[in-house]
């Protein structure tokens, strides 16, 4: 749990957010990681943090952290919902044809200190956990980007040996491809950057 401080003000801001594509079509593990790479870009340029974050076939689970009192919660689900809509729509031209990427309406949920370790348990194992009767449990089985735990713990220790955090690129990449990074954050006492 991190406090953050701006003037006189002390707050910790934190949402579940739960959104799904147009008619609940389950594509979303087709363009998984597009997702998170346009996510990761929408949270540095609102000023909010991704804690954590699981896509499953027909829906997404977010929790983020608000890191400005200024910005507002829709603020932040428009720019995600509108920019990834934007960057998987250009570089798939078959889903422009459809009128819309994301359905309209997305479930949010402040959260507090104390159950801010619940839902992050939560949304950890929505893979893991899935219920008897749900329909796209197949989808999920035959899955090679299956990520358990999602992007924080595993995946960065990983990604911290072969990418540069800075920005720049590294000498093993071309330079047709650029890392994105976030901001550093500190996640249970270590310091956490995330690189796409």
């Amino acid at each position: 749990m991190k406090y953050y401080r701006k003037g006189r003000s002390v707050y910790n801001i934190g949402y579940h957010l739960i959104f799904s594509p147009k008619y609940r079509k389950p594509y979303l593990l087709k363009y998984e990681k597009q997702l998170k790479k346009s996510f990761m870009i929408s949270s540095i340029k609102c000023n909010f943090m991704i804690a954590e974050m699981d896509i499953m076939p027909d829906h997404i689970h977010l929790f983020i952290k608000c890191k400005s009192l200024h910005v507002s919660l829709s603020k932040i689900v428009n720019h995600l919902k509108g920019f990834s809509s934007y960057s998987i729509r250009k570089n798939n031209s078959f889903l422009k044809r459809y009128k819309s990427f994301w359905s309209p309406s997305y479930f949010a949920e402040s959260i507090g200190n104390i159950s801010e370790k619940t839902v992050r348990k939560y949304i950890k194992n929505q893979k893991v956990n899935l219920k008897s009767n749900y329909r796209y449990s197949y989808l999920l089985l035959n899955s090679k980007t299956h990520i358990k735990g999602t992007v924080i713990n595993k995946y960065i220790n990983e990604k911290t040996q072969k990418t540069n955090f800075s920005g720049t690129l590294s000498k093993k990449q071309s330079k047709k491809t650029k890392t994105i990074c976030s901001p550093t954050y500190e996640t249970n006492g270590k310091a956490v950057q995330i690189c796409l």
